[in-house]
């Protein structure tokens, strides 16, 4: 495939404008078209590898790997689904759940298919400063000194020039002040926010007296991790899944059972039963 049909089909798919490429690569809008146009003899090589890198990686692949299995989960279509939802809107997203449902995995997968997102991994109690801190240093700004006022400023200025998606990881962790600062940045930038986190994140997001209704109102996207349904534990873990089920439906315990009991199996010489899963169960904390 030329490089100009497969940037007239990525296009096409995905809906992305030339404009939004170009700032996304930091080239030429003029650059876009050439490509576009199929005038690439005047485009250097190293343009033409970042488009063909750039359109490589966002294909979206809505697998879980787990081991040497490749499957498609529900969540992780929906994961998928939401982002993307909240990306075209330009507006808030959250996907939330208890620990152990697969949401910071899904949440990198987006990512490795979108590389013109920044990840934040959240500490507890994260102060605003290190917060903005953390994102200009994934647009690219090192060791940037100023107050509170300066960097957000310049977080937002950055976001500007730019198609960027900000994800935020262990939301929970983040302060009302900080909740808020995020909240303006998306206000301000129209930058797509996702919140991602357990289920305090919702009633952190009110606010406990509801005083980040106005927060909380911009939300226009969310979605509450299920785990594995029948179809994806057969799919990863094929007979063993119902079995599985019995002791856990948290799927990194899942993962867990399933792995290490295959190493018991493994190490007997037998195939896999149902009693190398009850071996495996004796040593993983369940529900």
């Amino acid at each position: 495939m030329t490089n100009t049909t497969k940037l007239q089909d990525f296009m096409n798919t995905t809906g992305l404008s030339g404009a939004s490429i170009a700032r996304t690569l930091g080239v030429s809008t003029g650059t876009v078209s050439l490509i576009k146009n199929g005038k690439i003899d005047s485009i250097s090589q190293d343009n033409l590898k970042k488009f063909d890198d750039y359109i490589e990686n966002y294909q979206v692949k809505d697998e879980e790997v787990i081991g040497s299995v490749i499957v498609q989960t529900s969540d992780l279509k929906m994961v998928q689904f939401i982002c993307d939802e909240t990306v075209i809107a330009r507006e808030m997203g959250v996907i939330y759940g208890k620990a152990g449902m697969g949401k910071t995995y899904a949440i990198k997968h987006f990512v490795s298919t979108h590389p013109e997102t920044i990840l934040i991994e959240v500490k507890p109690m994260m102060s605003i400063k290190s917060l903005l801190t953390k994102i200009l240093d994934q647009q690219g700004f090192k060791n940037t000194l100023g107050n509170i006022e300066e960097l957000f400023d310049l977080v937002v200025e950055n976001f500007k020039r730019s198609e960027r998606v900000l994800i935020i990881d262990e939301a929970e962790s983040l302060t009302t002040r900080s909740l808020e600062t995020i909240r303006r940045i998306n206000d301000f930038s129209q930058t797509p926010v996702i919140l991602v986190g357990t289920y305090a994140l919702l009633m952190n997001l009110k606010g406990r007296q509801g005083e980040l209704l106005q927060l909380y109102s911009r939300i226009s996207n969310k979605w509450e991790m299920k785990g594995l349904d029948a179809t994806d534990r057969k799919s990863l873990f094929g007979e063993m899944g119902e079995q599985i089920k019995r002791f856990t439906t948290d799927i990194r315990r899942s993962t867990s059972i399933f792995k290490k009991a295959k190493r018991f199996s493994q190490l007997a010489n037998e195939a896999l039963e149902i009693k190398h899963i009850k071996m495996a169960t004796q040593s993983v904390i369940l529900d």
